[in-house]
């Protein structure tokens, strides 16, 4: 059975995410359909979504930007999920008149969940420019709470796995504005051999590797690598970024 490796590389602000992936077929013969049991889809499709959302908060904000946590006072919860969701919709509404009034171009990305005992709360990541008093004060029916992002080596992967796994309405959910640009996907079955991933897991300093081949980017920390025991293939993920990149001005840089 001949293998071969594809590599997945999501180009998003100033972060590298990539993947690298055993393909495998058979000389000679189509490939034939395969359907996922409902428990593995479910997890690809929890995986998927947590990395769409991940990318596409790298690929629209920096650390100008905020992520806001909203919530509902005592007697001011909704008491339907279609009432929380008109909460929300007049909240954006007040950030667009309030972002216009400064000039200053609104970007958002909403993640609606619920909490211990089914109570609803907002988290929203929103653009700068426009004072976090205001973006708080637009919110009226609860507690208000707005901080930077901040960024380390890894980006905000921590800040945005967290937000892919809230739920709303037993279900994840998040939307977007129609501005936020989308990350750039590349792939190619040329880069990567075998020997070359195993080499990498066998390695104590892999950076060099890692740079020689991504001129510009520096990796964030040693790439994750699994081992396929039954056919010997590997599947390795990893993360790098842009030393110069405003967003982690305020971190040690790595330097090897």
């Amino acid at each position: 059975m001949k293998c071969k490796y594809k590599e997945k590389i999501i180009e998003a602000g100033d972060m590298i995410f990539g993947a690298v992936y055993a393909t495998f077929r058979k000389p000679g013969k189509r490939r034939g359909k395969y359907r996922e049991t409902s428990e593995i889809q479910s997890k690809l499709n929890d995986r998927k979504a947590r990395e769409k959302l991940t990318w596409k908060v790298h690929a629209n904000f920096t650390k100008k930007d905020y992520v806001v946590t909203l919530t509902y006072a005592e007697g001011c919860h909704p008491d339907t999920v279609e009432r929380f969701d008109k909460d929300v919709r007049n909240y954006i509404d007040r950030l667009k008149r309030l972002y216009k009034k400064y000039n200053v171009e609104l970007k958002y990305i909403v993640i609606k969940a619920f909490g211990e005992g089914g109570r609803c709360h907002l988290h929203i990541i929103v653009s700068g420019g426009v004072d976090r008093e205001l973006i708080e004060n637009a919110w009226e029916y609860g507690r208000r709470n707005t901080r930077r992002l901040q960024f380390n080596a890894c980006g905000v992967v921590d800040l945005s796995r967290y937000l892919s796994d809230q739920r709303h309405a037993g279900k994840r959910r998040w939307s977007g504005s129609r501005n936020l640009v989308e990350p750039i996907e590349r792939t190619n079955t040329t880069r990567y051999a075998r020997k070359d991933i195993a080499a990498i897991a066998e390695s104590a300093n892999p950076h060099k590797f890692f740079t020689d081949r991504y001129p510009g980017y520096w990796l964030s920390e040693f790439p994750e690598v699994e081992k396929n025991m039954f056919n010997g293939s590997y599947y390795m993920t990893f993360v790098m970024y842009k030393p110069e990149s405003d967003n982690l001005e305020r971190y040690a840089r790595r330097r090897s």
